[in-house]
């Protein structure tokens, strides 16, 4: 498949990072992270399936009572995790349909080739009845953010980042393809993150 042709290009590069411990803002603990855990343990039971879960034996956010979690990254890393993990790109879930009762993208739908297909195949897998968590964040007080801060498509953000999202642009990703039916809620957080302030939102849609 082309797509996870690409990704292996990049997986030397990204692994690099994050053996010199660049391992991303939002995976290792804080405000956001504690938000996504306790709004996902408070929403589903059952399997939960991390679309970018990264190289950690088991980020903090998963650190919930009711959910069998399980995992998919591009790549595989060098540490043994806790939870069931496949090396896939979100872009192709190894997963039969209708397997989970939860997806989340872990601040990863800015880094997937094609967010429309990724969310595609999130729906896919997903029990009805089941939820989508969206969770990003957007610096306001970032000048590349602010040029399309209320613009209704994602834009191209650095190397490492194939797309940058707004909340605009998530909503009307989503409701474009009729992919999900309806917004069950959102919630937000502001912080400051290395001298940005950070609005981290997880939008959680139901599936029909």
């Amino acid at each position: 498949m082309k797509i996870e042709k690409e990704w292996k290009e990049l997986q030397d590069i990204r692994w690099k990072e994050y053996l010199s411990g660049v391992t991303g803002f939002f995976n290792t603990g804080g405000k956001g992270v504690d938000l996504v855990r306790k709004t996902i343990d408070q929403t589903i039971n059952g399997r939960c399936l991390d679309v970018g879960c990264g190289v950690l034996p088991l980020p903090p956010y998963m650190e919930t009572h009711f959910i069998q979690w399980y995992g998919i990254d591009p790549l595989e890393g060098n540490t043994e995790r806790s939870f069931p993990f496949k090396q896939a790109c979100a872009e192709d879930m190894p997963f039969k349909d209708e397997f989970f009762n939860g997806v989340l993208f872990s601040t990863s739908l800015d880094h997937v080739k094609d967010p429309v297909v990724a969310i595609s195949e999130a729906y896919r897998v997903l029990k009805p009845g089941g939820y989508l968590f969206i969770w990003g964040g957007i610096c306001p007080n970032d000048k590349k953010y602010k040029k399309w801060l209320y613009g209704p498509q994602p834009a191209f953000y650095d190397k490492h980042h194939m797309w940058a999202f707004t909340n605009l642009s998530i909503l009307i990703l989503t409701y474009k393809f009729t992919l999900i039916k309806r917004i069950a809620f959102r919630r937000k957080i502001m912080h400051r993150i290395k001298g940005f302030n950070i609005q981290e939102t997880i939008f959680i849609f139901k599936k029909p």
